[in-house]
């Protein structure tokens, strides 16, 4: 009787032989056959038996030798595990047939780590050996751990080490420490640029380019422009003029009188408010302030006015001749929802007062969506989720719709004229951001695309300002 064990690890079928150079066989029944099929056990115990292999110096083939220390291992194992090595072994090399390499620059207990790596698929990276654990993953051609050490050293950015990591990320061709580090200084540039490894910088094209990107994410293409962040180490605010010749550039900070971020700021009677905003940028970490206060650039001076008559998140304001109109949400933004307009201020700047205003605004608007400028000293919504734009009419308060703007991404800045809005740049996802510019005549009820912006630009201010030549107060020579 014919009996043919089975086990949950193998597969048992009846197949006829199909090649004569099979097993010959005689006349009768086609040969039984099994396939065996193992569990992923199977590679753990190539694994654990080529280990061992090391651990009893059994059928060593392959020296590496460092520092004056003499490394034996096996040829399969290394290139299966380096790239580096796999080329070696499959080109006529001069190691291949000597059946040794010598490694001079690199460090004995990180080609020690490596070699425990391949021959366990286990390494401990640390703050002590990440440097030279980067350094061979990279000239080995180690991927999973060349991937490993870079994630660890992203982790680590902060700004002791950010510029020795952009350099060290050039030297070994890793494109996304490199930008992790660009990235991290653009965005951190103000403290940065106070350290003292920044000031010892060596002048360099990288260095030059460098410090081109941070300043273009500070510049706002725009007569003025308001901003301050980080209120955590420095509050000020941000002016930059450029000349009519493009060439000569005006910029300097004032301090306020309170430091904050993530506000809303608006030029009404000549004078520069800021509305709102945290003490902190992150979520959470502060509550969002009411104190309100203005600059005025003529006599270099702050002055707080009466504050909000509440608290709000994500503030858009504009000016409408003496009238501030400031908008925003009454909760702060989360991951699982958009926050809705539902706060709406009008601040009569002449009187210094604040009143709340009930509009019906006909649909729900996302606060992180809405646009308002001023077109003809009226109120205008632009609504970047919907591309409509919207007016307010003060004695009715009720908002009408004034026609769609063909696109614009998220985050896009809006600006308005005497008698047109402009809508500029923004995103459509991470990955894709856009120059457009586009342009409502009001008069007309009309549309139009114009010619795109220098660069294109995401979360950012622009901002319209005017006043006359003769008491221009970025005028060094009046």
């Amino acid at each position: 009787m014919d009996v043919s064990p089975r086990s949950p690890q193998c597969f048992t079928s009846k197949w006829p032989l199909t090649s004569k150079s099979d097993f010959q066989q005689g006349p009768g029944p086609p040969e039984r056959q099994t396939l065996l099929r193992t569990a992923e056990s199977h590679s753990l115990q190539l694994l654990a038996a080529l280990r061992s292999f090391r651990e009893c110096s059994l059928m060593f083939d392959f020296t590496i030798n460092v520092a004056g220390r003499a490394f034996p291992c096996h040829r399969c194992v290394l290139a299966a595990s380096s790239d580096f090595f796999r080329a070696m072994f499959e080109v006529d090399m001069l190691e291949r047939g000597d059946g040794s390499v010598t490694l001079d620059d690199q460090c004995l207990d990180a080609v020690s780590a490596f070699l425990d790596f391949a021959y366990s698929g286990e390494i401990l990276i640390t703050n002590g050996n990440i440097d030279t654990l980067f350094q061979l993953a990279a000239f080995l051609q180690v991927s999973v751990l060349l991937r490993a050490c870079t994630e660890f050293l992203i982790g680590s950015l902060d700004l002791s080490n950010c510029l020795y990591l952009i350099s060290i990320a050039e030297a070994y061709g890793s494109d996304s420490l490199l930008q992790s580090a660009n990235d991290f200084v653009v965005q951190n540039f103000c403290d940065l640029s106070k350290t003292q490894d920044f000031l010892n910088m060596q002048e360099s094209e990288a260095c030059c380019t460098l410090i081109s990107q941070a300043q273009d994410q500070q510049e706002q293409h725009s007569g003025l422009h308001t901003d301050a962040r980080p209120a955590t180490t420095q509050s000020y605010i941000y002016i930059h003029k450029t000349e009519e010749n493009g060439e000569t550039r005006h910029a300097f900070c004032y301090s306020m009188l309170k430091a904050r971020t993530m506000h809303a700021a608006v030029t009404c009677l000549d004078r520069v408010y800021v509305i709102g905003g945290r003490t902190r940028g992150s979520t959470g970490e502060a509550p969002s302030l009411v104190e309100v206060e203005y600059y005025n650039p003529l006599t270099k001076t702050w002055c707080s006015v009466s504050p909000l008559p509440t608290a709000i998140f994500y503030p858009e304001a504009t000016s409408c001749g003496s009238l501030i109109y400031t908008l925003g949400s009454e909760v702060e933004f989360t991951e699982t929802f958009n926050p809705l307009l539902d706060c709406f201020f009008c601040y009569d700047a002449q009187k210094d007062q604040w009143n709340r205003l009930v509009a019906e605004f006909g649909q729900f608007f996302h606060a992180i969506l809405v646009k308002a400028v001023s077109n003809n000293d009226t109120l205008h919504l632009c609504d970047l989720s919907t591309y409509k734009v919207y007016s307010f009419c003060p004695e009715t308060c009720v908002w009408k719709g004034q026609g769609s703007f063909e696109c614009a991404g998220f985050n896009a800045g809006a600006v308005g004229t005497r008698d047109r809005i402009y809508i500029l740049g923004g995103d459509y996802s991470p990955d894709e951001i856009t120059d457009d510019v586009q342009v409502y005549h009001s008069e007309r009820s009309e549309w139009e695309e114009l010619s795109p912006m220098p660069r294109a630009l995401t979360e950012f201010h622009c901002q319209l300002i005017s006043f006359t030549r003769h008491r221009d107060p970025w005028d060094a020579t009046l």
